[in-house]
């Protein structure tokens, strides 16, 4: 009889040709679908994002080889060594770099419009004339004009299907990333016979560890890519339209009723002005029957009606603003120049927005390390900013962790 391990063996070759068989067959679909389509018209994020892991790679590298470290002494207070800072300096110096190249080439070579006031021409006889009965009959003669949307050529398709199926090798490489940083490192699957077996095949420990090195980094540059890129398509007006928003009331909200119960207006605080109107606002408690006898009834009334004032007031604030940005947002469409830099100053701010998200959910990783809920610390083992981030939340947040659980 064939031993059962050889028959599991036998069964996990199968499953990881299979895996490259079908990884190789969508690679040469997306090439199809790009050279179809040509490099103009094909997306180009997937592939950016490969190209800031490229530079990161490449550029630490040559760091590490000629024993080169930024001066980040300002920012020692916050922990690591400067090597740790220089990993998290070189990776966002990356992304904006690829940020910048991406703009510059969907500028020169994505397909655009524009409407274009000048008299068509048109050919008779063999000789070319200009149509001005627009301007006889006093109309203005104006045509959409389209550049860079020709049918594209035989290079041009040829590199629409090589970017495509980058892009295509860049969704690839993040489902495997998480795929191999799950069953490898996630102790209940790593001890399974099958893992185990999976493992045992030829080039799938070198994969492993490749993916383990270089896929967290790669998931945190996609996060902050993919959030900034967003930021360009909204705009900055328009974002910050879209923030308030969404979450403007109950920020305001929230506010309105905390600032009368905050230290904010204790005695010597910034609002302590603030502090007759709760006395005069409560005031009227005392006339009521039993209710004006209680201890402190006069402060809580007076305090929550406070907070109604200032709801009131802060979501007039609010009204305001939404309407000002509004026209803001409007008025940016109308001028070409103005839409650059709003488009420029809305990623500058999703930048921002995508790094707090990375932090954030890292900050979850070692809450969860900490508390023993799930230890994430064997994701980020190795040298990378993945791993020089997580070691940051570890310093930054742990002394802050039992002054959060104690409120």
């Amino acid at each position: 009889m064939i031993p059962l391990h050889s028959i599991a063996a036998t069964n996990i070759e199968i499953v990881s040709n299979a895996m490259l068989i079908v990884s190789i067959v969508l690679l040469v679909l997306a090439f199809m679908v790009g050279f179809g389509k040509g490099f103009r018209k094909v997306g180009w994020r997937g592939v950016a994002c490969l190209w800031a892991l490229d530079i990161f790679i490449v550029v630490r590298w040559i760091l590490k080889k000629i024993n080169l470290v930024f001066d980040t002494s300002a920012l020692q207070q916050y922990g690591e060594d400067k090597r740790a800072w220089t990993a998290v300096i070189v990776l966002l110096i990356s992304v904006v770099v690829v940020l910048v190249l991406y703009a510059v080439c969907t500028k020169i070579f994505r397909p655009r419009s524009k409407w274009v006031t000048s008299n068509p021409t048109y050919l008779q006889d063999g000789l070319e004339f200009e149509d001005d009965s627009g301007e006889v009959m006093g109309e203005v003669q104006s045509r959409l004009v389209w550049k860079n949307g020709g049918t594209p050529t035989i290079w041009g398709r040829v590199i629409g299907g090589l970017l495509c199926a980058l892009n295509m090798l860049s969704v690839l490489f993040g489902i495997f990333a998480v795929f191999f940083l799950v069953i490898g490192k996630v102790p209940a699957l790593a001890e399974m016979d099958v893992v185990k077996a999976f493992f045992a095949v030829q080039g799938v420990p070198t994969i492993y560890e490749h993916f383990c090195t270089f896929g967290p980094d790669y998931l945190c540059i996609c996060v902050m890519f993919l959030v900034a890129h967003k930021g360009y398509t909204h705009g900055f007006f328009y974002s910050l339209f879209d923030l308030f928003k969404m979450l403007g009331g109950i920020v305001f909200t929230v506010l309105a009723f905390y600032i009368p119960f905050s230290p904010l207006m204790a005695e010597g605080g910034m609002l302590a002005f603030l502090t007759p109107y709760v006395t005069m606002l409560g005031g009227w408690v005392e006339a009521v029957p039993f209710v004006g006898t209680l201890p402190g009834a006069v402060d809580i009334v007076g305090k929550v009606l406070l907070g109604v004032v200032l709801c009131v007031v802060f979501l007039l604030a609010l009204w305001l603003i939404k309407v000002l940005l509004r026209k803001a947002t409007l008025f940016v469409e109308k001028y070409k120049a103005m839409r650059m830099i709003d488009g420029i100053l809305g990623t500058v701010l999703y930048f921002v927005l995508g790094i707090i998200v990375c932090a954030g959910i890292w900050a979850v990783f070692y809450i969860c390390s900490h508390y023993g809920w799930f230890d994430f610390s064997g994701f980020f083992q190795f040298d990378t900013f993945a791993g020089r981030l997580y070691r940051l939340c570890e310093t930054i947040i742990k002394p802050l962790l039992p002054v959060i659980v104690i409120a």
